[in-house]
């Protein structure tokens, strides 16, 4: 009786990058159905994007103002049980226990494209070729990283792997209706995403890969 943490990867856009107008290499271990065609935005609608998700990287400057930026990947995770009541039971007047069973790590990830863009497939394709490592990078701490994270929390070790009686009123806390169980997972979550992403964006490939996004702005494909 305990936890069985799985992983689920969705995605924004139903629609194969391969069936869309624009192309870019797979990075190594990607799987071609998790490459998937833009989802073309405003500069405002980015940022709002990017914020609400709880997300950062140099694309955000001082005060929140967005830089020119090619694109953004945000995942967004959500904890999910097999089913809730079965799963978790009351034992006495004031404890409830879980009784094992599936918890599912859902990630859902959308690749952005300002739609200054639109209708450039050049500078889409050298966007999304950027943007599909960071895809890449997310589902690997969505199916590596994140099933080991609730050892890792004394609450969620003891109630969810070794299963011990936890009071009502830490139950609703942690764990009703997503409770800290969801907050503290989708911010490790986050962090880890920013950490790999952050790590993307230094270095003299990205340097190249911004000088030519500025460039397309421009005008200028090369």
């Amino acid at each position: 009786m305990s936890a069985e943490f799985r992983v689920t990867i969705e995605h924004r856009n139903t629609t194969l990058l391969s069936a869309s107008p624009y192309q870019a290499p797979l990075p190594a271990g990607l799987q071609a159905t998790n490459a998937r065609a833009p989802l073309f935005v405003t500069y405002d609608e980015l940022r709002r994007l990017t914020q609400a998700a709880g997300f950062t990287s140099p694309d955000v400057g001082p005060g929140g103002a967005l830089r020119i930026t090619g694109g953004r990947t945000i995942p967004d995770l959500t904890i999910q049980y097999e089913n809730f009541q079965q799963q978790w039971q009351r034992v006495s007047r004031t404890d409830w226990q879980f009784q094992g069973g599936v918890i599912t790590f859902a990630v859902t990830i959308g690749v952005y494209v300002p739609d200054v863009f639109r209708g450039n497939t050049p500078a889409v394709n050298e966007i999304m070729g950027h943007e599909l490592l960071h895809v890449h990078d997310d589902i690997r701490v969505a199916r590596e990283y994140m099933p080991n994270q609730p050892r890792e929390y004394y609450p969620f070790r003891e109630h969810l792997i070794n299963c011990r009686p936890v009071n009502q009123g830490s139950f609703i806390f942690l764990f009703r209706d997503g409770g800290d169980f969801q907050r503290r997972m989708q911010r490790r979550f986050v962090l880890e995403c920013n950490r790999r992403g952050n790590l993307r964006h230094t270095g003299p490939a990205y340097d190249t890969y911004q000088r030519r996004i500025t460039e397309f702005l421009g005008g200028r494909t090369r």
